[in-house]
C-alpha cells in the first residue's frame, strides 16, 4: 500500500485477502486469510505464516533484560508511534503506520513459538520456491 497507493485508491487494484493478525484499519471489509480457515489447523497455519507480519518489525531484547529497562522501552515506544509529529510525518510520506504495543508482541511471538513443528514443516513447503 506503501509504495503502489495510487493503484489503491485509483482502483487499479482491490485487496481480496489480508495476510495479518488483524484487519488494517484502512480495509475493515477485506478478510483476513485466518478467517477463510475452514478447519482449526489451517486457522493456525495461516496465523503462524501471518506472525512474520508482526514479528519482522519488532525489536528485540537479549532474554535477561531487567523488567525496568524494558518497560522504559515499551513506554517510550508507545509514546512515540503515539506523537502527533510522527504520524503527521508518516502521512507526508505516505507511510502507513500501523503500531504494535511490546506486550502484544511478546504473545505473538510466544504463540507462533508454541506452534506444532509439523505445521511448520508445512511452512517451510509452502514458502519454498521451485524452479
Amino acid at each position: 500500500k506503501t509504495l503502489k497507493s495510487d493503484w489503491f485508491k485509483s482502483g487499479y487494484v482491490a485487496p481480496i485477502i489480508q495476510f495479518g493478525l488483524k484487519r488494517e484499519s484502512d480495509m475493515p471489509n477485506v478478510p483476513l486469510a485466518s478467517e477463510l480457515a475452514t478447519t482449526p489447523g489451517q486457522k493456525i497455519f495461516a496465523e503462524f505464516m501471518a506472525s512474520t507480519s508482526l514479528i519482522g518489525r519488532g525489536f528485540m531484547f537479549p532474554p535477561n533484560i531487567s523488567g525496568d529497562k524494558l518497560k522504559a522501552f515499551r513506554d517510550g515506544f508507545d509514546k512515540m508511534v503515539a506523537s502527533a509529529g510522527l504520524r503527521a510525518d508518516a502521512k507526508k510520506r505516505g507511510a502507513f503506520l500501523s503500531p504494535v504495543r511490546g506486550v502484544d508482541m511478546q504473545a505473538t511471538v510466544k504463540k507462533a513459538m508454541a506452534v506444532d513443528r509439523k505445521l511448520i514443516e508445512q511452512a517451510r513447503k509452502a514458502m519454498s520456491v521451485k524452479n
